[in-house]
């Protein structure tokens, strides 16, 4: 928590050459995350798959070398373009990724009036480019809570009813991971060109009123 490269002001940043090669000199011991800046057209349609523990360690040697491929988003199939399910089960699906070892999935529930959503993990190491889920699964599974201030009755109810509510917009995303639990690619991104927009993640669940 010393030096933000990405401000673009601060000593470890820099831009890479036509072939794509990038160099920082004289790095302070530590440890680094490498963090890319890129205009929309530059990422459409393709991710960066890093994490959060995604780190490097300068200074235990004279080099280290970080070999960075952007990916092709993950596309998905199925529920998609605000789809209204009144079943008592909901089909994920989406194209398998090559080298792919399972696949976590991720649920979104939108607040601020459509203006934002708030995910979280729901189902870990799928084995298959696809899962059958209860609905009742999703009622039960709980988001974090947005607060408008620190009183209880702050709680935006939003938050509070999670996926049990009829009248709000969900969506979703999944992640690929290999044999080491390195992540390959995901279907979360910047998909902006007529030919990358593909299905767009969102649904509405509509087995209760």
């Amino acid at each position: 928590d010393i030096h933000y490269g990405a401000l673009g002001d601060e000593r470890y940043f820099t831009t890479t050459d036509k072939d794509g090669f990038y160099e920082w000199n004289f790095v302070e011991s530590g440890r680094y995350q490498v963090i890319l800046g890129f205009s929309f057209d530059q990422i459409d349609g393709l991710t960066y798959p890093s994490t959060m523990d995604d780190w490097l360690t300068a200074g235990d040697q004279l080099e280290v070398t970080k070999d960075i491929t952007l990916r092709p988003l993950i596309e998905i199939n199925s529920p998609v373009n605000q789809v209204k399910i009144t079943t008592d089960t909901v089909h994920f699906s989406w194209e398998p990724v090559k080298g792919a070892a399972y696949y976590q999935l991720h649920l979104a529930v939108d607040i601020d009036d459509g203006s934002g959503s708030m995910s979280s993990p729901f189902r870990s190491h799928i084995a298959t480019n696809k899962i059958d889920v209860p609905v009742e699964d999703l009622y039960d599974h709980t988001v974090g809570l947005s607060m408008s201030g620190d009183e209880p009755n702050s709680v935006d109810p939003i938050t509070l009813l999670a996926f049990t509510n009829p009248n709000n917009r969900f969506s979703w995303s999944v992640d690929a991971f290999d044999e080491n639990d390195e992540l390959l690619t995901r279907s979360n991104g910047y998909r902006l060109g007529n030919d990358t927009i593909g299905h767009l993640p969102f649904f509405y669940l509509k087995m209760r009123t």
